[in-house]
């Protein structure tokens, strides 16, 4: 029987994490699958990449859950680390270029700097976070002009979705100066 032992996280709120996680995933899944279905409706590639990011939000969340157990050697804990890392800031990144429309000399950059963010922030975990912050700061901050400027009740709750996932963002951010920070972050993303 192997032992299992919990190492990511805060020691107190050892497995509430991974049920929130689950819980995201789940949900996650389902938006990607209705993409999908709407996608092969409208063949529009919007609905594509919304579908393929939120597939990759899904796995994130997965590859987080495993890094949660320590049943891996150190080397499968940090694959799992960087593949949450990766798959999380992509996902992110497909979003927001959805609507603002990227060159590819923008994407090369843009994956250059998706895979230094998640490969040298390994003890930097703050850093991360605020590149999720940012991104889905402006994925907020044009939705919210969107709504604005159209008054579509549709793109307001979108607008109102992403402001709590970045607020999530900001609290993940703030772990390094109070550890409770990671218990509302995890609640407010759920």
């Amino acid at each position: 029987m192997a032992v299992v032992k919990y190492i990511y996280g805060l020691s107190w709120f050892q497995g509430e994490d991974i049920i929130i996680d689950a819980v995201s995933a789940l949900v996650l899944i389902l938006i990607a699958f209705f993409a999908i279905k709407y996608y092969t409706i409208k063949r529009n590639s919007n609905n594509l990449s919304l579908a393929v990011s939120f597939f990759l939000l899904t796995a994130s969340f997965f590859f987080k859950i495993l890094m949660n157990f320590n049943i891996y050697s150190g080397l499968l804990f940090s694959l799992f680390f960087m593949l949450y890392r990766l798959s999380t800031l992509t996902a992110a990144y497909l979003l927001y270029s959805i609507y603002q429309k990227q060159s590819v000399s923008n994407v090369i950059l843009a994956a250059f700097f998706i895979i230094v963010a998640s490969y040298f922030t390994y003890n930097q975990y703050y850093i991360f976070y605020m590149a999720l912050l940012l991104i889905f700061g402006l994925i907020t901050y044009d939705f919210s002009k969107r709504y604005i400027n159209k008054k579509h009740i549709t793109t307001k709750l979108v607008a109102y979705g992403f402001g709590i996932i970045t607020i999530s963002q900001a609290f993940f951010s703030l772990v390094h100066a109070r550890t409770y920070f990671y218990v509302v972050g995890e609640v407010i993303q759920l």
